[in-house]
């Protein structure tokens, strides 16, 4: 797993204050971009217990009768930490959303 190597990296960078020239280390960075390195840390970081508690809240979130901007701010918070990918996502924020305001989108087109 890349964090294992991240781990590496970081004390490699430790041990020299901070000023290393990347090009010259044993251990170079891990990851090839910001995203990845974000996926690898939620990985390995967020248990099995926090991601099946933002599923769960994800697929009971209704609208009910708040602005959906309101709905949106919630769906955010509890997305990012789900796993999901956003085919999934994207249907989940339509099952959530209010049906009287579903259909009058779909009218309007």
């Amino acid at each position: 797993m890349q964090i294992r190597k991240f781990l590496l990296f970081q004390k490699e960078w430790k041990e020299t204050d901070g000023k290393l020239n990347i090009s010259t280390m044993a251990n170079k960075p891990p990851f090839g971009t910001w995203e990845e390195m974000v996926d690898e840390m939620a990985q390995f970081f967020i248990s099995m217990e926090t991601q099946t508690y933002m599923i769960e809240k994800l697929t009971k979130l209704k609208q009910g009768n708040r602005l959906l901007e309101d709905f949106w701010l919630e769906f955010v918070t509890w997305k990012e930490l789900s796993g999901y990918n956003k085919v999934v996502l994207v249907g989940l924020f339509k099952k959530g959303v209010h049906p009287a305001l579903a259909r009058k989108l779909v009218e309007i087109g």
